[in-house]
């Protein structure tokens, strides 16, 4: 009797322990769902920049730019203008670009993790599953 009581508690020992491991195992699931929305949301947005052009800069640039003119009029500064825009367009793009690259790369790196330990998760239940046949092979053949 004492026997099968301490086989039914170490039963119960057991499932209290593989539950306790999945309740781990989801935990840890979901902390992983929050750090890919937090990584990616930050590599979306980026840091916020003020793209507008500041006045000293602006004056700098056309102080600059007069030195390749040879006649300096309005036409040619708003085509420069447009032109300075168009670049700072395209460099904001290209970094939203970079960091989203990053956070891709980082996402590869926690989901190659994340397979590893389902693929040790699976071989072991491969090994049970190969232990319970036998068993029930072996205990079949005794009737």
């Amino acid at each position: 009797m004492k026997s099968q009581e301490a086989k039914l508690n170490a039963q119960q020992e057991k499932q209290l322990e593989r539950h306790l491991r999945e309740r781990e195992d989801r935990e840890k699931a979901r902390a992983d769902v929050q750090d890919t929305h937090r990584r990616l949301n930050g590599a979306a947005n980026g840091p916020q920049r003020d793209s507008g052009p500041q006045v000293g800069a602006m004056a700098a640039r056309k102080q600059a730019r007069s030195r390749y003119q040879f006649e300096a009029t309005a036409s040619d500064d708003e085509i420069e203008d447009e032109i300075d825009e168009n670049l700072n367009e395209t460099l904001e793009v290209t970094r939203t670009l970079k960091r989203l690259a990053m956070a891709a790369g980082e996402e590869i790196d926690t989901h190659n993790q994340r397979l590893t330990g389902i693929n040790g998760k699976t071989g072991d239940l491969d090994l049970a599953i190969i232990k319970n046949t036998e068993f029930l092979k072996r205990a079949g053949g005794k009737r």
